[in-house]
């Protein structure tokens, strides 16, 4: 029968990317399990609009929102890497204060590298139907 989970554990499963925004800089990477993917979904659908809510508000509601989903996201699915501090102490992606010390150019690219990774697989047949 097919495997149908996911082993975290699973180095094989794990892909290394290189950093082009840091020079000899790579994280190896996993994919999210469902029951992560839900749990990455359950932070984004927190994110309401009352009625009478202040712009200011549901803005400021929203980018918290999204620090917690990249908080999320950097400590599920980087597996190691060689990215130290200005000490030479290697980061810890679970440590919130870790990730939003990066340098905002190789935080994006590792954002983008880890979005790119978990997104869903495209469905080939609408693609048949719209050519």
């Amino acid at each position: 029968m097919p495997r149908a989970t996911s082993n975290k554990r699973d180095e094989t499963l794990w892909e290394r990317k290189e950093l082009k925004t840091c020079e000899g800089g790579f994280v190896l990477l996993r994919k999210l399990d469902y029951g992560e993917m839900q749990a990455r979904r359950a932070f984004t659908s927190k994110m309401s609009v009352k009625s009478g809510r202040k712009k200011s508000n549901f803005e400021g509601e929203m980018a918290l929102m999204d620090r917690r989903v990249q908080a999320f996201e950097f400590a599920h699915t980087i597996m190691d890497h060689n990215l130290e501090d200005e000490g030479g102490r290697k980061l810890d992606f679970q440590n919130q204060a870790d990730v939003e010390s990066l340098d905002g150019a190789i935080g994006e690219e590792i954002a983008r590298l880890i979005d790119d990774m978990n997104q869903p697989p495209e469905d080939d047949e609408e693609e048949e139907g719209n050519s």
